[in-house]
């Protein structure tokens, strides 16, 4: 059992699972995901809404980084990290907790949206830009 006292390990911890012979630290192979699915969101809005707004172009782009976001994780753990996918039960009130949270955020929003989004928000500005 590793030392999770000192986390120093997994960065100088070769894969072994990795094909041809070649090895990575985890560190590295984390950057590398991270690399290819933090910009995904990004791309497909300014696609959309920047670069060719209302083209069908757009719209596949965007759709195709929506599932690039859903499918790299998935396709992560089964080529790169070699482990089958699995299920993970909630457990000790996980999703009570989640609803309250959800709850209480909602609730921040709306409130902060009463205070000074309706000063701050052109609602028909809004509106317009919700009909292209």
């Amino acid at each position: 059992m590793p030392d999770t006292a000192n986390w120093s390990y997994m960065q100088t911890r070769p894969n072994p699972d990795l094909s041809a012979g070649k090895q990575s630290d985890p560190r590295s192979r984390s950057v590398t995901a991270l690399l290819l699915i933090v910009p995904a969101p990004s791309l497909g809005v300014i696609a959309s809404m920047v670069l060719w707004p209302g083209s069908t172009g757009a719209m596949i782009f965007f759709f195709a980084c929506k599932v690039w976001m859903l499918a790299l994780p998935v396709l992560w753990r089964l080529f790169i990290d070699r482990r089958p996918l699995s299920f993970s039960p909630v457990r000790r009130g996980g999703i009570p907790m989640a609803i309250a949270l959800g709850l209480v955020i909602s609730g921040a929003v709306l409130v902060s949206y009463e205070l000074v989004g309706k000063s701050w928000v052109d609602a028909d500005y809004v509106r317009e830009m919700a009909e292209r």
